[in-house]
């Protein structure tokens, strides 16, 4: 079947088309067609993406596509195969500004390919030996001075399971520059890496404000078999405060939930530098609403701001809906063996709000405790739980 069919087709009815199975649509001719967009993607005539249908004779605007939301790891692949051009953003505002208005578009192509070849000659699993990457990094410096007529300094920063970053500083400004490594652990892939890191940042750019995290500029987002992924960031200077401790609490009442907040480095002076393991935390906003007024109170402990707030809401049928959307995302906080890791983190006080909120701790008291520690049972009882020895 002809692409421009297809085409047709889609665009002339109001039918929801299912994926996998045959659906009877009619075209604007009258023709009727049996038709399943599963097996036509499979055939490259298009890509569906959830909701979503690409086709090969109107390729999307794969920025902009990104922006709309947070996408799968296997959705991203599909969309990729379908795009012809991978790079994504803008240059740097002063960068732009050093070239004429017609050259642009050329200039940006260059900077391009100066950055994906830098990624594909620095291409390995791992290394921390800068010694390794002295010749890429001093030709990467030379191109980009070259191109941008201004002194270039890289300096390798770090490297990690999904990549090597690197600090670039040209006319005074920092810029964070991320290579991918294609082969991370698979169990991973699905939260991290050269496709998904990339998508995160454009969305998350879109969605939060500017000292939330790290400005996305450009990159390229990766296709298959091809070494060439990478992104450009405003780099982040630490600022080396004291870190104040916080209690920790698992489900939060941001929008976002970040996986990897708890490692070094992934969030600096607040703000997030790392795009991996993001996922969304609250799809509906009445959810945050009431998440955004109830943490705080459990993170204090005040036992009787909890009952004033379930009093106060309990009669609504879109609190009735957030509790029990909150229980389910909460059993994971009282399953034993994960509580007992993170018993240091809580408060007597903490705990009795939980419980005033009628959270279920029945599996923690109920555990078998023949062969838990002594100092994990005498925390527990300090913490107020009925402990059966």
């Amino acid at each position: 079947m002809e692409i421009n069919k297809i085409t047709n087709i889609l665009s002339t009815t109001n039918k929801i088309i299912s994926p996998k199975t045959q659906n009877t649509v009619t075209t604007q001719d009258g023709q009727k067609l049996l038709l399943s967009l599963e097996g036509l993607a499979k055939r490259n005539c298009l890509t569906t993406v959830g909701k979503d249908t690409i086709t090969k004779d109107k390729p999307i605007n794969l920025f902009h596509y990104l922006k709309k939301r947070l996408y799968s790891t296997n959705e991203l692949n599909q969309v990729v195969l379908s795009t012809k051009n991978r790079f994504l953003g803008s240059l740097p505002k002063n960068w732009i500004e050093k070239f004429s208005e017609d050259g642009i578009k050329d200039k940006t192509l260059m900077i391009d390919e100066i950055f994906s070849n830098f990624a594909i000659q620095s291409y390995s699993k791992s290394t921390k030996n800068i010694q390794e990457l002295k010749p890429q990094i001093d030709k990467l410096k030379n191109e980009l001075e070259q191109i941008l007529n201004s002194e270039c300094k890289v300096e390798f920063i770090d490297s990690g399971v999904f990549g090597k970053v690197f600090k670039v500083s040209i006319d005074n400004e920092d810029f964070a520059l991320k290579i991918f490594h294609s082969d991370p652990p698979a169990h991973l892939v699905h939260s991290h890496g050269r496709t998904k890191e990339i998508a995160n940042a454009i969305y998350l750019n879109k969605q939060l404000k500017p000292n939330q995290c790290s400005k996305f500029y450009f990159g390229k987002i990766a296709a298959d078999n091809i070494e060439d992924g990478y992104m450009v960031t405003k780099f982040v200077q630490d600022n080396k405060k004291p870190k104040t401790p916080q209690p920790f609490v698992r489900h939060q009442y941001s929008r976002f939930y970040l996986g990897d907040k708890e490692k070094s480095g992934n969030l600096t002076n607040g703000m997030i530098v790392d795009y991996g393991a993001v996922s969304m935390n609250y799809k509906n906003r009445n959810h945050q609403k009431y998440a955004k007024e109830l943490f705080p109170l459990l993170n204090k402990g005040d036992v009787q701001a909890v009952k004033e707030f379930v009093n106060k809401h309990q009669n609504s049928n879109e609190f009735k809906d957030f509790f029990e959307f909150f229980k389910r995302k909460m059993k994971i906080f009282t399953q034993p063996i994960r509580f007992f890791n993170d018993l240091n983190s809580y408060t007597k006080n903490q705990i009795d709000s939980y419980r005033a909120l009628g959270l279920d701790f029945s599996k923690i008291e109920n555990f078998d405790y023949s062969t838990v520690p002594n100092e994990i049972i005498n925390n527990l009882l300090e913490l107020g739980f009925r402990i059966k020895k």
